[in-house]
């Protein structure tokens, strides 16, 4: 009995980890960083803590001028890139479609820009399979530092806000979460 035991709460384990995990990637999917981060946003050791949303510039263009099978290589590579970047505690996830989330305790907002810069180096310099050479592939990140008693969901909305605002400021670039872009 204990071995069926066993072996139910291993293929139960299994099963979680699976819904959990963005398959083309590797990352956790939204679901399994949402679980994760509440875990580690509970954590009183891990203040501070801040966020950054990645997000992979023109994506849209990588798949109509490529295809999907290459828009799927970037993405796989970049999911890649984001794991080796991002230190062993930190929380790394696919939000969907070609935006990224990193969540990192212990880390306040510098250290958050120095991981981001970091990544978006490491992704301006690689080489995508599926696309030319030439091609080169670059990415926006929106970083914010949590505040005290703010849900996840609110912390990714200023991190996300801080990605728009390097979007509009010509991509490519590293944008923290600032009381002034909010009019705060």
């Amino acid at each position: 009995m204990a071995i069926v035991q066993v072996t139910v709460s291993d293929t139960l384990d299994e099963l979680r980890r699976e819904r959990a995990l963005d398959p083309l990637t590797g990352l956790l999917n939204r679901r399994g960083f949402e679980e994760f981060a509440t875990v580690r946003l509970q954590a009183p050791h891990a203040w501070p803590i801040s966020l950054m949303v990645v997000d992979i510039d023109h994506f849209k263009k990588v798949n109509d001028t490529h295809g999907h099978l290459a828009g799927d290589a970037v993405l796989k590579t970049f999911g890649q890139l984001m794991l080796a970047t991002a230190r062993q505690v930190d929380v790394c996830g696919r939000l969907g479609g070609e935006e990224f989330l990193i969540l990192m305790p212990n880390c306040d907002l510098e250290g958050a820009r120095i991981v981001a810069e970091r990544l978006r180096t490491s992704v301006g310099t690689a080489v995508f399979d599926g696309l030319p050479k030439e091609w080169r592939v670059t990415a926006s990140v929106g970083i914010a530092e949590i505040r005290r008693g703010e849900a996840l969901l609110e912390l990714i909305a200023r991190a996300d806000e801080a990605l728009y605002e390097a979007k509009r400021s010509g991509r490519d670039r590293v944008n923290a979460y600032r009381q002034a872009i909010a009019g705060v």
